[in-house]
């Protein structure tokens, strides 16, 4: 089940093209979703996680900043996707590698969200 945070005019068409694949996979989502003073692409509330969907606008610098203060303020981990060259077998490929990645530490990151950290 997906939940958009934009109507599907204003998500750029390959951001539009990875919540489809999400979609086929059964993979519940929201789009745009704001983590003050960021918002992420598409998070995976399940798994407590976010993904990017990075076009020309994308600086690697000011994400690696980003998404370091992501998982340090929100324990968010981000995972980036580009716009082009990759096919929907190879984002399916990486979905499923990083949800295998960060899937079992999601309860775990959600709490400590809610109880701001470690404590």
């Amino acid at each position: 089940m997906s939940i958009h945070g934009q109507d599907e005019t204003t998500r750029s068409q390959p951001h539009r093209r990875v919540e489809k694949i999400l979609d086929k996979m059964s993979i519940s989502y929201e789009s745009e979703v704001e983590f003050k003073p960021f918002s992420v692409d598409i998070y995976l509330g399940e798994f407590h996680a976010g993904l990017e969907i990075d076009g020309p606008q994308h600086s690697a610098a000011k994400d690696a900043t980003r998404d370091a203060r992501l998982l340090e303020q929100y324990f968010l981990p981000i995972m980036h996707i580009p716009s082009e060259g990759l096919s929907v077998e190879d984002i399916k490929k990486s979905v499923i590698t990083f949800i295998e990645l960060i899937g079992p530490t999601a309860e775990t990151r959600k709490w400590q969200r809610n109880h701001g950290g470690l404590n």
